[in-house]
């Protein structure tokens, strides 16, 4: 999480990386030369927040955001192309901080949007306190004091204190107006903070407004009613004393990482290995086509499709990525060839580039091309779509990937569909996670609406349906859950 300007205030007098910024509306000042000393920079960025004896009166600030507090994901859009589901809806925080230790304060209260319904059934509310003790290296300290950020547990459960990940490597470069030498954006690896609206107080300009950017995606945005300089903290109020919390993944990049933390979701090492590895059948006696679940990674299970010609993985989690590939190898002593993305969200999409860096080709709608080739710049790109599934068959077993427009879950969402003489069976993902004998994890209208697609693509009543998030079931079981009126008569096309 990015400290707001109170820590490019303390920056501006430690960091030899400033540089004005321009735009088509301004142009470089009169006085200003082609390349200009990082110490007098860093002087005119000073002088413009209030100068030295104003910045060096501060003890601390509070940012008071009591209405205007949002938050957008791209992980769990519904574009690939646009940060178009909220995840905080609306909300209000207080952000503060104290200078003499470097030490900040989030209070944060916000409500969740019903894109999260399948973590939080309720839709209850967020509402934590995250206390962070800045120091060097890894003696950084970050507490869920009250409270936690993680969508799918109690709301009352305490966070606790997380392992900080410290990068060396992450150079902060604040970027200012040129016009101003106001701060205007300050870079790191995780994306932009945006901030502008500065109001002047006790001598000193801070803005009002902050803009958390990925690109040109808006990830969070909130307004700062109020500003209250040197403020009066309580003894304990920066205290970080809590219970021990989750160790994020240190395989996860700064950018992955807040992520996972931006959409509510813990970024815990991948516990999944390859000795725990239980690959079935779900079509008995058809011994090409493998059902992979780990039990110590019961998260996501997949399928890989054994051809003469190629070796099709179906959807590609991150992490578990590498596993797959060493039991293709080791198992199979072949290659993958070729990886199917269910969709764009990146629990089922981070793991593409190892794929395709093993050597293997993408499949994807085309209504995704865009995206894939600008996330993995290096893969060879075969796509599909409406009313023509890319088709992958030999003597004794096919396959069909289906889209069509307007699903629910994801613009670019697809499913699988394979056929051989022992049967049929679909993959899908996110629309139904069922664990023994519980249908929570239907999302019925989604469901149905794959139903009318099921149908119409040829799938038959009786098909097994392997999801990606739960257990092998038949799709008989699923019609009567949602009581869609699925047709008898259907006509695959069976092997």
């Amino acid at each position: 999480m990015l400290f707001p300007l109170s820590l490019i205030l303390y920056l501006l007098v430690t960091s030899s990386s400033a540089c004005p910024h321009y735009t088509r509306s301004t142009s470089p000042p009169s006085d200003y030369a082609a390349v200009l000393p990082a110490s007098e920079l860093l002087s005119k960025a000073i002088a413009a927040l209030g100068g030295t004896s104003a910045l060096s009166a501060l003890t601390g600030i509070t940012y008071h955001v009591p209405n205007h507090y949002r938050s957008t994901s791209l992980m769990e859009s519904y574009s690939p192309f646009r940060a178009d589901n909220f995840i905080a809806s609306s909300g209000h925080q207080t952000i503060s901080f104290s200078f003499s230790s470097l030490q900040q304060r989030i209070d944060r209260f916000h409500t969740i949007s019903d894109e999260w319904i399948w973590g939080s059934p309720n839709l209850a509310p967020m509402n934590y306190t995250l206390v962070v003790h800045a120091r060097s290296g890894n003696d950084t300290k970050a507490c869920y004091t009250s409270g936690n950020n993680i969508v799918y547990n109690p709301r009352d459960m305490v966070g606790g204190c997380v392992d900080p990940v410290h990068d060396p490597a992450t150079n902060l470069t604040i970027i200012l107006d040129p016009v101003t030498y106001l701060p205007h954006t300050i870079r790191s690896q995780t994306g932009d903070l945006r901030v502008y609206n500065y109001t002047q107080v006790s001598g000193v300009l801070l803005p009002r407004r902050f803009l958390i950017l990925q690109g040109t995606h808006v990830l969070e945005d909130f307004l700062a009613e109020e500003i209250s300089v040197n403020p009066e903290f309580p003894g304990e109020y920066f205290s970080a004393s809590a219970p021990t919390g989750f160790t994020p993944g240190m395989s996860y990049s700064p950018s992955e990482l807040a992520s996972y933390s931006g959409n509510m979701l813990p970024a815990t090492p991948y516990t999944g290995t390859f000795q725990n590895l239980l690959v079935t059948l779900p079509l008995p006696g058809l011994s090409t086509l493998h059902h992979l679940y780990f039990n110590d990674a019961p998260g996501y299970r997949q399928l890989v499709l054994e051809f003469p010609d190629a070796i099709i993985v179906v959807d590609a989690p991150p992490k578990q990525s590498l596993l797959v590939l060493q039991w293709v190898k080791e198992k199979l002593g072949r290659e993958v060839t070729h990886v199917w993305v269910s969709h764009h969200h990146g629990d089922h999409a981070l793991g593409a580039s190892d794929y395709v860096a093993a050597g293997a080709k993408l499949i994807i709608p085309e209504i995704a091309r865009k995206f894939w080739a600008d996330t993995v710049p290096d893969a060879e790109l075969l796509t599909f779509s409406e009313g023509k599934p890319f088709t992958h068959a030999s003597a004794s077993m096919a396959t069909r990937f289906h889209w069509s427009p307007n699903q629910l879950h994801a613009e670019d969402w697809s499913y699988a569909h394979i056929v051989a003489a022992e049967g049929e069976a679909v993959f899908v993902t996110d629309i139904w996670n069922p664990d023994g004998d519980d249908d929570e994890g239907v999302v019925v209208g989604d469901v149905r609406q794959w139903l009318d697609q099921a149908v119409a693509d040829g799938v038959g009543r009786n098909a097994t349906v392997v999801p990606a998030h739960g257990k092998v079931n038949g799709l008989l079981r699923l019609i009567e859950y949602t009581g869609f009126d699925y047709p008898a008569d259907v006509k695959s096309m069976r092997v």
